[in-house]
């Protein structure tokens, strides 16, 4: 018995086919168990009889099993073979159902097939297996059901089903308790499923394998292959794969409860690995236990995939504490969408090809060591409790992302070869007292954010004036910052974003302005942030005339806005936050050359609040014209 090379969803097609080379060990309870429950079903038209189990567990070679089985014991007259996978499409299986029978269909039309079918097995019992069944919508099963039992040509026709899913089984089984859940091998049998019906388990113990309590798992040289369905014991706590050269695929381990070990090392074969797929894992962690992932030597790897979920939540990787990768020279990328928040060793060493490492593969705790290849173009946010070894090398870097970090010294000392970079922030700095040298020939560089840097206390006189390319800066929060250079903004052409302020509480007066007049045609957007000793806003800002967005935080010296505000002319939104001293905004007059201006927000302004009472506030007739205004 055959079956279509039809599939649906991309996956597998498997057949009914039990190969010669194929060795089941540990399995014969199960068929007796499954054979057992079809005859229970003599007396109906139609049973299904569901076997569930998770995937790698051996249900689709139990289900050949069965066919082989039921074929020796002329239990069925007719056996057929559907591989379902994600394409429950009903016309689909009938007609593989047909092809089955007769070899061949080429009919489209549902109503024809049905008959054929009919026709085929009119007074005849036979044994369907629909086989990776994911489907767990009731109407699309029952419009199929009411199809079969019009075809069904006499009693006892039943309906094998292999799915992972416990809520499809539920869906479709004919009676309570009439399924069969199909658990991982015992421990004799699982060795003699990988070794042969030679290996003893209490002594077994060579070059290639080591087994201690089927605890610790080595397996080194192996020249086989992985035995069908193979599926490794839920109590391995250390999983070793080495020099496997005829190995082509990693077993499924993700489901390993206990697992805190795992090396894959020199399997030459190997071109992708990834999570095994599975349709209940929403919130489900899997290895959920692994402290240390190794991955070396792996010479035509290329891809390391995600499992595919239909959009539910996967929890990936949540202890793992150090990933180590090298020598995998194809490996383009980590995947996307990785979330290892307890990682605190992340090495990565001679990896020609691997290139991304984004914001979206997300580290949590801080990163105690991290060692990196010189291709990388982009990283994750990082932080760092020790320098990054290698990451000098990275030269072809695009993007660098330290925040949280309480190392002493900047994790690259001089950027002067980072010709490359377009993005650089560096936030939540608390020892480092120095930005790097080189800055200046980052001449890529695009967006520079510098914020909370504790202990930062000047930006250098010759550090920022060649970064033409810059679009956004950021120099703000650095509470001991006194010094930036005064033609800091000279050459600053394409600045569209400036955010700046929060220095030193002892200025009496806001450094680096004297040229901020050269961003007049460009600046689009200003955030500035004051301190208690300010009494007013910088006289240099009225020189802004481009300016489209204005915020103002944290000016408690204030009491009176400027009003030169008026020169602002391009203004199309004000934010006021926290200036807790202020009292009014400029004159009426000044706030009506404002005609561009669409909204003003002002909130921790208690007094300016209170004056901007709609009923009763004196600032009120100032700002009423305003389409939207916030106060809170």
């Amino acid at each position: 018995m055959e079956r279509a090379p039809h599939t649906g969803a991309g996956r597998v097609v498997t057949d009914s086919i039990l190969s010669k080379s194929e060795q089941i060990i540990g399995r014969d309870n199960d068929v007796s168990e499954v054979i057992e429950l079809l005859n229970v079903s003599r007396d109906e038209m139609l049973s299904i009889v569901p076997i569930v189990g998770m995937g790698g567990l051996g249900k689709t070679t139990l289900a050949k099993l069965v066919i082989k089985a039921v074929e020796e014991k002329s239990l069925f007259d007719k056996k057929i073979w559907v591989c379902v996978s994600q394409d429950f499409n009903i016309q689909r299986i009938l007609g593989e159902m047909l092809e089955n029978l007769e070899g061949r269909s080429m009919m489209s039309n549902l109503d024809a097939i049905e008959r054929r079918l009919q026709d085929n097995l009119e007074g005849k019992r036979f044994l369907l297996v629909l086989d990776d069944v994911w489907n767990k919508e009731s109407k699309k099963w029952k419009s199929l059901k009411d199809c079969l039992s019009k075809v069904s040509g006499s009693n006892g026709n039943v309906v094998l089903v292999t799915t992972r899913s416990q809520e499809t089984a539920s869906m479709m089984e004919t009676r309570p308790g009439g399924r069969h859940l199909l658990k991982g091998l015992g421990d004799e049998e699982w060795i003699k499923a990988f070794f042969g019906s030679c290996v003893r388990p209490q002594s077994w113990n060579s070059s290639s394998c080591r087994l201690l309590s089927l605890r610790h798992f080595y397996l080194t040289s192996f020249r086989g292959k992985w035995p069908r369905d193979f599926c490794l014991p839920d109590n391995l706590v250390d999983v070793r794969l080495i020099d496997c050269d005829n190995v082509d695929e990693i077993p499924s381990l993700g489901h390993l409860p206990n697992l805190r070990t795992l090396h894959i090392d020199g399997m030459a074969k190997v071109s992708c690995i990834g999570v095994e797929e599975s349709s209940e894992n929403n919130g489900v962690k899997l290895f959920p236990a692994l402290k240390e992932f190794r991955l070396q030597n792996m010479e035509n790897l290329v891809e390391w995939m995600l499992p595919r979920n239909g959009g539910e939540e996967l929890i990936l990787f949540p202890s793992l504490h150090v990933l180590f990768i090298d020598s995998c020279s194809k490996l383009r990328s980590i995947p996307r969408g990785t979330h290892m928040p307890s990682l605190v060793r992340l090495i990565i060493y001679n990896c020609d090809e691997l290139c991304d490492l984004s914001d979206e593969f997300q580290v949590g705790t801080p990163i105690e060591e991290i060692t990196m290849c010189g291709t990388l173009k982009s990283m994750p946010s990082l932080q760092l409790t020790s320098l990054p070894i290698g990451l000098q090398y990275c030269t072809k870097l695009q993007e660098l992302v330290v925040r949280d970090s309480p190392i002493d010294d900047f994790p690259i000392e001089d950027l002067t070869g980072f010709l490359s970079l377009e993005r650089l922030e560096i936030g939540d700095i608390e020892r480092s007292t120095c930005l790097p040298i080189g800055l200046g020939s980052c001449t890529s560089l695009k967006q520079l954010r510098i914020w909370r840097w504790e202990q930062l206390n000047s930006v250098p006189d010759d550090l920022l004036g060649k970064l033409t390319s810059l679009v956004e800066l950021w120099i703000i929060h650095c509470p001991r910052l006194t010094y930036i250079p005064e033609d800091i903004f000279g050459g600053f052409t394409r600045l569209k974003h400036l955010a700046i302020g929060g220095f030193w509480e002892e200025l009496e007066a806001f450094p680096g302005l004297n040229s901020i007049q050269n961003l007049n045609h460009t600046l689009e957007k200003l955030h500035i942030r004051g301190w208690r000793k300010l009494e007013s806003l910088p006289n240099q800002l009225q020189q802004l005339t481009s300016l489209k967005e204005l915020v103002i935080y944290e000016f408690d010296g204030i009491e009176i806005l400027p009003e030169w505000l008026s020169n602002l002319s391009s203004l199309r939104s004000i934010e006021i936050y926290y200036c807790r001293n202020l009292k009014h905004l400029p004159s009426a007059s000044a706030m009506q050359c404002l005609s561009k201006l669409q909204q003003i927000e002002i909130s921790g302004c208690p007094i300016l609040r209170e004056n901007c009472n709609q009923e009763t506030g004196p600032e009120w007739s100032k700002i009423r014209h305003i389409p939207q205004i916030w106060i809170t």
